[in-house]
This record gives C-alpha cells, structure tokens and sequence, in this order.
C-alpha cells in the first residue's frame, strides 16, 4: 500500500513537472505574432438577383508559431456597410476564427496556409440579413517578418462560407436562407515577439 501511495505522490510530482515544462518549453520554441490589418472583401451568395457590393474589412489577428512550421490564431474582422443593388442591409457584419496554420520560414519570409472555424454575427432588423451562424474559411498570405525590428508586414486571401447564411425575410419563402460567403484580401502590421 505504502508503494501505490509513493507511486501516486510521485505521478503528480512528475505531473506538476511537466505542467511547468510544457510552458516554459513551448514559449522558447515560439514567437507571438500580432497583425492589425486593413483589406476589401467581395461577398457573394446563390441568390440571382441580389448582388453585392465590396466593401472595407478591418481587424485583428493573434497568434503564435511553433517551431517555424506550425501556428495558431485567433482573429476578429469587421466588415461594415454591406450593400446590394436592392438597398443597405447589414451595417456591420463580425467575423470571429481559430485557423490553424501550416508556414515555409525563409529568411524572414513565411508563405503559409490557413484553415479554420468560427462564427459570424449580423444585424437583426433589415430586410435581408446574415444569421449568426458557423463558418469555415480556407486562405493563405505571406508574412515579412522583421523589417524595422519586430515590426514586419502581413498579406492575406481568405474564404469564408457561412452555410445557410443569409436570410431574407420577407417573401417569397422559398428564397429564405441561401449560402454566403466572403472573399477577403487584407495587409496589415505584424507584430513578432
């Protein structure tokens, strides 16, 4: 009994170990990245007769890169003033992701790809509107790291689609929810620590 209860005290010793380690380790192997970006998106849907007009995108990405090739981010954009020829509907559309990113590190060039989830947030009280809803977006960019010390530059492509996204409430029915999806081209400052 004696030797199961040194095993256990040993197990969370060794456990208290590895929870301080990993950490420690991982930010070693890491750099934080940080990008405020500006871009335009072009959205689109299945509907024939509504089309939409492209607008400005802005927002922000934080992520972290490990061990050169591999990533993570978090990202916000805002993409307000969405329009078709039929009239304003959404002031503001608001993009939330988690990506995960795969990235080529050459001499402070890194072209990566993106794949990703999230979510979408519209308005509730126009004629058309975008659902809250679930997204998936695919892209790539290249990121110059380091121009003016950690001060560098960040370009992106991405996709979004937004199943069953937008909604248009009032008739006919059988045109009530259609995909919608966003492409969006963006640069912005990058931050790396």
């Amino acid at each position: 009994m004696n030797q199961v209860r040194g095993m256990i005290k040993d197990m969370k010793k060794f456990a208290i170990v590895i929870a301080l380690f990993v950490p420690l380790c991982s930010a070693a192997f890491a750099q934080t990245e940080v990008e405020l970006f500006l871009g335009v998106y072009n959205p689109g849907t299945e509907l024939d007769e509504v089309d939409f007009d492209n607008g400005v995108a802005t927002g922000i990405r934080i992520g972290q890169s490990f061990l050169g090739i591999l990533g993570t981010e978090f990202g916000y954009t805002a993409a307000p003033g969405l329009s078709t020829s039929i009239g304003d509907f959404d002031e503001n559309i608001h993009l939330l992701n988690a990506n995960f990113l795969v990235q080529l590190p050459a001499a402070g060039f890194v072209p990566f790809a993106t794949f990703g989830f999230g979510g979408i947030v519209g308005q509730r009280d126009t004629r058309f509107r975008i659902r809250s809803a679930w997204t998936w977006n695919a892209g790539g960019g290249l990121k110059i790291r380091n121009i003016a010390g950690p001060i560098g530059l960040r370009f992106d492509a991405r996709y979004y689609n937004i199943p069953n996204g937008l909604e248009l409430l009032e008739p006919p029915p059988d045109l009530n929810r259609q995909n919608f999806n966003l492409l969006e081209l963006s640069g912005g400052l990058l931050l790396t620590f």
